[in-house]
């Protein structure tokens, strides 16, 4: 007995050892010498007396199961203790007590990239991140909200109306997506200011919300008619300055200096939009000289030599061709556009998300399916249907929706939809730099469902861009190419009146919302080289030419 019993202590305490230590690292053979003489140490002259094959035997048992402790510790946790030293692997948010240093979103921002998106395009949702300050700061806005709109009922309810737009406009401030907000302001545009197409605007967007609101059915169904009357007519309108504009001659001088300036002002906004700071004159001496500009980057200069060249394309290749429009013809746009800045990229769709502002383009492995829905409804012929500036306008929305490339779908779009215009007869819309926040405005209200913001804002930016057009042909120049006195008077007064009428169309879309002849400085001058320069733009009377002379 005397024997068992060393036996069974120093066994125990061999395979105690071996199994707390095998939670820490995994056994190897030096072990085995290891234990044995630490049961030397432990038992003393005792351990002579223990017999080999129970040695062997406790230390192969303790070896067994340790290795299925070590099975359940990948599995479950075990110890608090021991998960703190050994965590069972990396994960993608910092440890928790790193955590309390971080913004309340950073943990949804980790889970961006688990995102998923509808099957349905037109369910699509943007991905918004709330934190609980936001969603406080939220609540008690709302609340402010009410409490205006209340304050706003008993006003009108006295007829003290002096302040109501005042207090609804500071409602629909606070809380632009509550129900009774958006029917009550919109109401008041309506009867007060009469601003018919804002307010169908707010009843749709209210109807969004709730579509059970028979309030809001009925102020929709009211305003939707008087909307669709005044959107006809601004079409109408501008069909017959284009018509108008058709029928200047070709030949025309006049003609062919404002399209000349036109071209600049086109190649100028559009990149001036994407943050290019370059100048007008800075960029009519790039593509006039081929001179580079003294301070500014070479990324700068590509960018307009590649806006460039997609125009050259845009009018050498695609506007008179007969036929659909295909995938191919809008890489083509977009490798010109990106050629000079980025060649890898030029020309090929995205591999990977991208996040633009509050908007998150469709993942990439869709943007294959998102493009061949695209150009179908392209080609189709409900869309051929459409007006061309609804057309072109839709068409620029849809394409930046989808975002099929890291980089330049904004000029990408203004291209085919000038391309799409061009073709209908159209002269290439400018929109100015100046209107920026309001195009991006507009394109956000398409994301939430109204593209009409949108559509109405082509229409003005060609609307303006026609009656430029109009103004520069029709009421100034036309005098001058009939004026008939001596050639030497001729020769400076056209080099004075060029230059007047230079700086009125820059002015008229640089500064201008609304076109309207102003009186120019006739005083001011400019290289008379520059104004005979051999660069122009023609019109056919069915389609717009945008190339060169």
């Amino acid at each position: 007995m005397s024997v068992f019993n060393v036996n069974f202590k120093s066994g125990s305490r061999i395979f105690f050892v071996t199994f707390f230590n095998s939670l820490m690292r995994p056994l190897d053979i030096k072990d085995f010498i290891n234990y044995v003489q630490l049961s030397k140490c432990l038992s003393g002259s005792q351990f002579k007396e223990m017999n080999k094959c129970t040695l062997c035997l406790v230390f192969i048992c303790g070896v067994v199961f340790s290795g299925l402790i070590s099975l359940l510790k990948t599995s479950v946790t075990l110890d608090p203790i021991l998960t703190k030293f050994y965590p069972t692997g990396i994960g993608i948010l910092p440890p928790e007590t790193d955590l309390d240093l971080m913004d309340d979103g950073y943990v949804q921002m980790a889970q961006l990239s688990y995102y998923e998106y509808d099957e349905d395009i037109r369910n699509y949702k943007r991905l918004k991140l709330k934190t609980k300050e936001t969603e406080l700061d939220e609540r008690s806005s709302e609340l402010e909200a009410l409490n205006s709109l209340k304050a706003a009922i008993e006003l009108t309810s006295i007829g003290k109306t002096a302040r109501v737009g005042r207090l609804l406009e500071h409602a629909h401030s606070l809380a632009p997506n509550h129900h009774d907000v958006l029917l009550m302001y919109g109401e008041y545009l309506e009867l007060s200011r009469a601003d018919i197409i804002q307010a169908d605007h707010l009843f749709l967007k209210a109807l969004t919300i709730s579509p059970q609101s028979s309030r809001a059915s009925r102020n929709r169904r009211r305003t939707k008619v008087l909307v669709e009357k005044l959107d006809e007519s601004t079409l109408l309108r501008i069909d017959n300055k284009r018509d108008e504009l058709m029928l200047i001659p070709s030949l025309s001088g006049a003609l062919k200096r404002v399209k000349r300036e036109a071209y600049f002002q086109h190649i100028y906004h559009t990149a001036a939009i994407e943050g290019n700071t370059l100048t007008l004159a800075q960029i009519r001496m790039i593509l006039e000289t081929g001179l580079s500009v003294e301070g500014k980057s070479i990324m700068e200069h590509n960018e307009i030599l590649g806006i460039d060249l997609a125009l050259k394309y845009i009018n050498t290749t695609l506007v008179h061709r007969i036929g659909k429009i295909t995938l191919r013809d809008i890489l083509e746009i977009h490798r010109r556009v990106l050629g000079h800045v980025d060649p890898i990229g030029a020309g090929n769709m995205r591999t990977t998300q991208v996040f633009v502002s509050d908007h998150v383009p469709p993942p990439p492995s869709k943007i294959e399916l998102l493009m061949e829905d695209f150009l179908s409804w392209l080609n189709s012929d409900e869309a051929e249907k459409l007006h061309p500036i609804k057309y072109a306008a839709l068409a620029h929305y849809k394409f930046v929706f989808i975002h099929p490339f890291v980089d330049g779908n904004g000029r990408t779009a203004r291209l085919l939809m000038n391309f799409l215009l061009m073709q209908a007869g159209y002269p290439p819309v400018i929109i100015r730099k100046q209107d920026r926040l309001h195009y991006y405005d507009t394109l956000q209200l398409a994301n939430d469902g109204d593209t009409r913001p949108f559509i109405r804002f082509v229409a003005r930016c060609m609307e303006n861009t026609l009656d430029v057009y109009l103004w520069a042909t029709r009421e100034h120049l036309p005098e001058l190419e009939q004026a008939t006195p001596h050639p030497d008077f001729v020769k400076n007064e056209q080099a004075a009146f060029s230059a007047s009428k230079l700086n009125a169309i820059s002015f008229l879309i640089d500064v201008k919302s609304d076109v309207s002849p102003r009186p120019i400085n006739s005083d001011f001058t400019v290289d008379e080289s520059t104004l005979n320069a051999p660069r122009s733009f023609h019109f056919s009377k069915r389609r717009s030419n945008f190339d060169r002379e």
